[in-house]
């Protein structure tokens, strides 16, 4: 497939999108199920194979061009995206207003998510951005209070303990190398962290906005940002790309098609038909595949054994973490149902007493101050 045809497949799946907001789908339905599977595998494989394309091109370019010309020409992919839906009027109000901030802290986990390769390897820096899970959860617990509940579960601690262990573990573990490229696996974590701000920002500040139109807009402001530091900053304002081989310079390109555009496509509608709690967690899985992707095509020694523990130890957390979350959010809707069902049958929420008729507010059985919408009385 060329790279023109990669470049008109996110536009018509995008389309669909604006215009039908993905179908209500049965998650338990055996073909939903292998639809979503194949939209996740595919999620996995372009978020698997960018990295390898970020390295391999930190030898040819500065991060600055990288970053420019890659985030640059992803945006205009997504630009037709908000002209369609400005022309039929489906564009949200506020819509560029909602999406500066979360843009800003986009542009910033950008800058040093490639900055990391530069200084350390892909597989590295994919075990590193699982630093984000531990600030999107803390975060928002902090932010967001329906999300309390989720920190306060003993399995939470467990999994946290995993990921941070598993992520020092990788570095340590890691023999004489690991210790040079500290500096890469910092960045990388602070890439991550950035990424997690940024998953937090999106949630306040685009609350309600269709998640493909959100990103389109964020996208436009981060390449904006982008674009302006390579002509600031870049080796001959970002022209060095042009002096690419074609092909090289067709690849470059592809791989921002790849990672940016079709990436989070494939994502949100992996997320549509199997749920954020087993999408999330089987994208979890990534370094292991950035580490293959990476043995295979930039011929690296690949990571130590220990690392690998370290690495599969801070995955194995984060999918715990995700698993904790969906199961404290599920009782929570169940708990909210239950209380639904027994304010209707005018039964106390506490002890399942008939209520009839009160005078005084309280439970005659077990002492539970009644609500308006509790009692019919």
């Amino acid at each position: 497939m060329g790279l023109g045809s990669l470049a008109t497949e996110p536009l018509s799946l995008l389309v669909g999108e604006l215009t039908l907001r993905m179908p209500d789908t049965d998650l338990n339905s055996p073909r939903n199920t292998l639809i979503g599977m194949g939209f996740v595998l595919a999620t996995l494989f372009c978020w698997s194979v960018t990295p390898v394309f970020v390295e391999y091109f930190t030898e040819k370019v500065d991060p600055w061009t990288s970053n420019g010309w890659r985030y640059g020409f992803a945006a205009l992919l997504w630009l037709p995206v908000l002209v369609v839906a400005a022309v039929r009027k489906k564009l949200p109000a506020g819509l560029f207003r909602k999406a500066l901030v979360p843009g800003l802290i986009n542009a910033a986990g950008q800058i040093v998510f490639v900055l990391a390769f530069y200084n350390t390897t892909a597989p590295m820096v994919a075990i590193g951005l699982r630093s984000q899970i531990i600030v999107v959860s803390l975060g928002a617990a902090v932010f967001f209070a329906a999300e309390r509940k989720v920190v306060a579960q003993p399995m939470y601690i467990v999994a946290i303990t995993m990921i941070v262990g598993g992520l020092i573990g990788a570095v340590l573990l890691g023999g004489d190398a690991a210790f040079v490229e500290i500096d890469g696996f910092l960045l990388a974590l602070g890439a991550g962290a950035g990424y997690g701000f940024y998953a937090l920002a999106v949630r306040h500040w685009m609350q309600g906005v269709n998640p493909l139109l959100a990103f389109a807009a964020i996208s436009q402001y981060t390449a904006a940002i982008m674009v302006t530091l390579m002509l600031i900053r870049a080796e001959d304002f970002g022209a060095r790309a042009l002096d690419l081989e074609p092909a090289t310079f067709g690849l470059f390109l592809l791989s921002a098609v790849i990672g940016i555009a079709i990436g989070h496509v494939v994502y949100y509608i992996a997320i549509n038909r199997l749920g954020v709690a087993v999408a999330s967690g089987v994208v979890q899985t990534q370094p292991v595949w950035v580490a293959l992707v990476s043995w295979a095509f930039l011929d690296q020694p690949g990571l130590t054994a220990t690392q690998w523990i370290g690495g599969a130890v801070a995955i194995l957390g984060a999918i715990v973490l995700l698993w904790v979350q969906h199961k404290t959010r599920q009782r929570a809707v169940a708990e909210a149902r239950a209380q639904r069902a027994l304010a209707a049958a005018n039964l106390c929420s506490e002890c399942g007493h008939e209520l009839g008729e009160l005078r005084d507010g309280i439970c005659p059985e077990c002492g539970q101050t009644i609500g308006h919408s509790e009692s019919k009385g």
